[in-house]
């Protein structure tokens, strides 16, 4: 089975970061600002929820982190997942 990664960005231009969205884990309306996307896939999560998500899965010692979208076939790189997560 061929893996598909997905990368993890803020929002990008000034005049995105006051546009709402519905964040696909909390379903809540936030702002870009507080955002991030995974490109190719066009999930949108608030950051709380990805930092959440990725340290549960930490946690549990899983570090081949898939999408927490159902049917989703993305994974999060390791690497990156780290570098979102608040110091501890």
């Amino acid at each position: 089975m061929e893996e598909t990664t997905i990368d993890i960005e803020e929002g990008e231009s000034s005049n995105s970061k006051d546009m709402p969205f519905v964040c696909e884990i909390c379903t809540n309306t936030k702002t870009m600002s507080g955002a991030f996307y995974i490109s190719g896939f066009h999930h949108v999560y608030c950051s709380d929820c990805v930092a959440m998500y990725i340290g549960s899965k930490l946690e549990e010692n899983i570090t081949n982190i898939v999408c927490p979208i159902p049917g989703c076939s993305g994974s999060l790189e390791v690497d990156f997942c780290r570098s979102i997560l608040p110091a501890e």
